[in-house]
């Protein structure tokens, strides 16, 4: 069970320095502009802007998974400990949702 706690603290920090690398967004980004500059025929710089389409977790995904699988740890480290386990049991059913939380974050990002 202490393994499987260390493993789900491991992820809530990988999420949230993937957030934090990615570049601290409030959403999650699916396009994100990019500016090309370019001469026309008679001699005028004109910019063009296209969309590209790429995938950048925002806080709308990286909070509910990082309180999700935090939780999911305090709940196997408390799961552990035979006197704690109701309180355990609490904490892993938080984590749960705060996971699907994420996970519903996510599809939204790609729907709507």
């Amino acid at each position: 069970m202490k393994n499987l706690a260390i493993l789900s603290f491991i992820l809530a920090l990988g999420l949230g320095g993937l957030w934090l690398i990615q570049g601290m967004h409030m959403g999650t980004l699916t396009e994100k502009a990019v500016r090309t500059f370019a001469t026309d025929d008679f001699g005028d710089e004109v910019e063009t802007i296209t969309w590209q389409e790429t995938l950048e977790i925002g806080l709308d995904v990286a909070i509910p998974g990082i309180g999700g699988f935090g939780l999911l740890g305090v709940g196997l480290l408390l799961l552990s400990n035979p006197v704690r386990k109701k309180i355990a049991i609490g904490a892993l059913a938080l984590g749960a949702l705060g996971m699907l939380g994420s996970a519903a974050s996510l599809m939204m990002a790609f729907v709507g």
